[in-house]
């Protein structure tokens, strides 16, 4: 039997949200991470400030100021908390209200444990860590979802997209889209594929990006037959454009 994979999930809307505050979507993220298992969060500033990567005091503040907004937006109506009071090191307990989590209707990005293991193993920087957080919620969120009733070949789990549609999309410099792509691939995230890379008068011209997951969580075809089908199926949708 398949081992159950614990993951998270982030709404469209925050992560959206994260575009223009990061912070506010690295602290959902993390209390989602913290309540993998219950909806009781249990943690001190420390821990959220080591896991963000944050050093700097006025990065600091700006990060406590997006946990209040979060647990404003999602704990117990009852169980509210002053979040600026606490001491460093001191301890922390907050509800979250499951109602206000509960967003399976909508967009969103489901982010397995795994996922986050590696990216805050890797992350070297606050900026690298939300960078790569907010990519990969996009990717998971926007990527073509095959349901049980299609086969690879209809709808195959990947994200296809110009590479500078998603830095414009994401209010990313280029550059960090590149960066950010490159360690996830490192990592094993995400494979990507490049079509129709083409030099002309010594510039290159890079087609749109085929993402998939690393890990392969499709118990019926392997990464091989996804790429193959994906391949066939975005030249099939660029020939109907």
């Amino acid at each position: 039997m398949k081992k159950k994979e614990q993951f998270i999930i982030i709404p469209e809307e925050v992560w959206i949200k994260g575009i223009e505050n990061k912070d506010y979507l690295a602290c959902y993220c993390f209390i989602r991470e913290h309540a993998l298992m219950t909806n009781k969060v249990i943690f001190t500033k420390k821990v959220l400030y080591d896991q963000l990567r944050v050093k700097r005091q006025n990065i600091k503040e700006r990060v406590c100021q997006a946990m209040q907004q979060v647990l404003n937006d999602f704990c117990d109506d009852d169980a509210k908390i002053n979040f600026k009071k606490f001491k460093v090191n001191e301890l922390i307990c907050v509800f979250l209200d499951e109602e206000k989590l509960d967003r399976k209707e909508k967009s969103f990005a489901k982010i397995y444990a795994d996922d986050l293991i590696k990216l805050e193993s890797y992350a070297t920087s606050q900026q690298n860590y939300q960078d790569m957080l907010l990519l990969l919620c996009y990717y998971r969120t926007r990527m073509i979802k095959r349901n049980t009733d299609s086969t690879v070949e209809i709808a195959p789990a990947i994200l296809y997209k110009y590479l500078l549609d998603i830095s414009t999309e994401l209010q990313l410099p280029l550059s960090a889209t590149v960066r950010c792509l490159d360690i996830l691939q490192e990592v094993k995230i995400i494979n990507l594929y490049r079509m129709n890379t083409k030099k002309i008068n010594d510039n290159y011209f890079t087609g749109k990006l085929i993402i998939y997951d690393y890990v392969n969580r499709d118990e019926l075809y392997s990464n091989e037959e996804i790429l193959d089908a994906a391949i066939k199926y975005v030249n099939k949708k660029s020939k109907e454009q």
